[in-house]
């Protein structure tokens, strides 16, 4: 069954290459938090209400990432023709040797008229070498209707390896508030912990939509998570 699964998903993964568009719109993260916005290319979906914290000290350390030029970071969104619109967001965040790192992102998104937010995916790209050295995203959705979904990836040194995760949300949503809470973390005998890259996808329908079965869901948006990592990386090349 696992097996068929990973093969279900690569598959998946495969066939999206030719569905995923390119970016329906392009932004530095010091754009969105100066008060702009960014919209899907058919506008099912915005983004705006961004706000950035970086906080001098973490978990009783500096924070190597505050004073981060925020306009390093790249914001795109895309669509992709199974009802999965991506956000991504580009740029350095590392810390090395006795270093941590803490970045924290708010946004809102908001459905437009007759659209819902189904799911929500979160996937990265993130190394760590070295003893006890992490990367990790843990991220909190709030929808209008009051429910809370977290979602979690991280990349421990010799530990867990979770690069994806993907979550039905309770109600169909037609607002969610998202906070990410990005850590790099290479103390306690850690050489490098670093992400370059964080992408959201969200599953969204219309009314007169028919929902896909949750375990299809699953797969679609994993598959779409993982392409879309390998997809820009190829692109940047």
């Amino acid at each position: 069954m696992h097996n068929r699964h990973i093969a279900a998903t690569t598959l998946l993964s495969l066939f999206l290459a030719c569905l995923l568009s390119s970016p329906a719109s392009s932004l530095t993260l010091g754009d969105l938090v100066a008060g702009g916005s960014v919209s899907t290319l058919d506008g099912a979906l915005t983004f705006d209400n961004f706000v950035v914290t970086l906080d001098p000290i973490y978990d009783g350390s500096p924070n190597v990432l505050a004073g981060l030029d925020l306009d390093i970071f790249d914001v795109e969104v895309f669509d992709s023709s199974f009802g999965f619109r991506i956000l991504e967001l580009d740029g350095p965040m590392s810390a090395f040797s006795s270093n941590v790192g803490n970045m924290v992102i708010e946004f809102d998104v908001a459905a437009a008229s007759g659209w819902r937010i189904l799911s929500v995916g979160l996937g990265f790209v993130s190394s760590a070498v070295g003893s006890s050295a992490y990367a990790s995203v843990t991220e909190t959705i709030d929808g209008d209707s009051g429910n809370t979904t977290t979602l979690n990836v991280i990349r421990e040194a010799g530990g867990a390896q979770t690069p994806s995760d993907i979550a039905a949300l309770a109600t169909q949503e037609t607002g969610l508030h998202v906070t990410k809470d990005i850590v790099v973390d290479a103390r306690n005998g850690g050489i490098i912990a670093s992400i370059s890259e964080i992408e959201q996808s969200f599953e969204t329908a219309m009314p007169e939509t028919t929902i896909p079965e949750p375990g299809a869901a699953t797969l679609f948006g994993v598959g779409t998570l993982l392409f879309g990592a390998g997809l820009r990386r190829g692109r940047r090349a």
